[in-house]
């Protein structure tokens, strides 16, 4: 869930900001609806929500482009060379010809959950548990490359959905037992865990992605790319903007005299981010 900061709790500076950049909507409106909005909800108006502002939408939109785009020409794919040192005629190695776009691994596996696979004597994979060999339960995401082009799709002509959930009466297949090992349902004695009807969950999780790079940041290869200077103005979000002061080499990469000002009024060079480190993270695997 987004932190919501009350406009009487916001920094006068973040005022100042906002009026550099000449909106015809005043800060205490943006600010409100903005802090009223979250990822469940459209970004547009609708009759039961009032949507995010349009300066707002703008910004959500042209960055939802850029990653449709983006996922649009990369697609994850592996081939097969042949080996440095052939053992024999079809020795070959794999290889990575292209990657998916980081975010998009991010909610691929955001995505997945424990699934059972049944592998056979010779070590292939059974197509459904046929009693022979004993369960492995890895981790499966449920993500489909296609829903999510489709979801792009609804956001961008306006159309994307609310979020929402409803748990059925159908158990999950399967289920932990008394020592919380993972058995099948028939198998448990009695059932916890049940299956869920949910809707526009690829819209949800496209948002809060969006939300998530115009606020933090985000990686574009090796480099960080800071999140948007006016998201986090209209979010009253001043960690995220400290963030994006120092990402941009402190004062250097800001040309616009009202923010300059603005930076300096909220502390200067001497205020440290402290809610998202601009460095990678060790174990990152891209």
């Amino acid at each position: 869930m987004l932190e919501v900061v009350k406009i009487s709790d916001v920094n006068p500076a973040l005022v100042r900001l906002y009026d550099s950049f000449g909106l015809d909507i005043s800060y205490a409106e943006m600010h409100e609806r903005c802090t009223d909005w979250n990822p469940k909800l459209p970004l547009s108006p609708s009759k039961k929500h009032r949507g995010l502002p349009k300066p707002v939408r703008e910004i959500f939109f042209e960055h939802a482009n850029a990653m449709y785009i983006e996922l649009q020409k990369n697609q994850h794919s592996v081939g097969k060379d042949p080996a440095p040192d052939p053992q024999h005629d079809s020795h070959g190695i794999h290889v990575v010809r292209s990657m998916a776009p980081r975010w998009y691994s991010e909610i691929y596996w955001s995505m997945a959950e424990p699934t059972a696979r049944v592998y056979l004597k010779n070590g292939g994979r059974a197509k459904r548990p046929a009693g022979q060999g004993k369960p492995h339960f890895v981790e499966v995401s449920n993500c489909k490359r296609g829903r999510m082009l489709r979801s792009f799709k609804r956001i961008l002509n306006c159309r994307d959905g609310e979020y929402s959930e409803v748990i059925t009466d159908k158990p999950k297949k399967w289920q932990p037992d008394k020592d919380g090992k993972l058995v099948h349902w028939r198998k448990a004695r009695f059932s916890t865990l049940f299956e869920t009807r949910r809707k526009f969950v690829y819209d949800t999780l496209l948002r809060d992605k969006i939300h998530e790079r115009l606020t933090v940041g985000y990686h574009e290869g090796k480099d960080w790319v800071p999140g948007d200077v006016r998201v986090c103005t209209f979010w009253g979000l001043e960690d995220d903007l400290m963030n994006i002061l120092l990402t941009n080499n402190e004062l250097g990469g800001l040309t616009n005299s009202g923010e300059i000002r603005a930076f300096e009024d909220l502390g200067g060079l001497e205020l440290k981010a402290t809610r998202k480190s601009v460095e990678p993270p060790l174990d990152c695997p891209f």
